[in-house]
């Protein structure tokens, strides 16, 4: 053990952390906490974005603040994957692009705090 990294071999040892389901229901594999998905039920982002703005086709901001149907074009993450929620739909908010950018640029005045 050097500067405080393990060996087991010739490879670095980095402990994982503890293991948990896979959130796809049903699914028996287990998974690192905060992996999510098991190898066979990853999406990729863009997967599951396409089809979250498939289910949700208009800008939720614009129909709440301004009452007009804008096409959502970014499945906007309003909280970090880590903290998901058992379905990957949960922390998803269909977005136009302004909308998107406005939402963005009010996140880096709250967090340059």
């Amino acid at each position: 053990m050097t500067c405080g990294v393990t060996t087991i071999g010739k490879k670095p040892y980095v402990p994982q952390g503890p293991k948990v389901p896979c959130i796809e229901h049903g699914c028996p594999a287990v998974v690192t906490q905060g992996q999510g998905y098991c190898d066979k039920h990853k999406r990729s982002w863009e997967e599951s974005q396409r089809i979250y703005l498939y289910f949700e086709p208009h800008c939720r901001d614009c129909e709440r603040e301004r009452d007009v149907l804008v096409p959502s074009t970014i499945a906007h993450q309003y909280f970090p994957p880590e903290h998901q929620e058992r379905e990957w739909w949960s922390h998803l908010l269909a977005l136009c692009e302004s909308c998107h950018e406005k939402r963005v640029k009010e996140y880096a005045v709250w967090y340059a705090d």
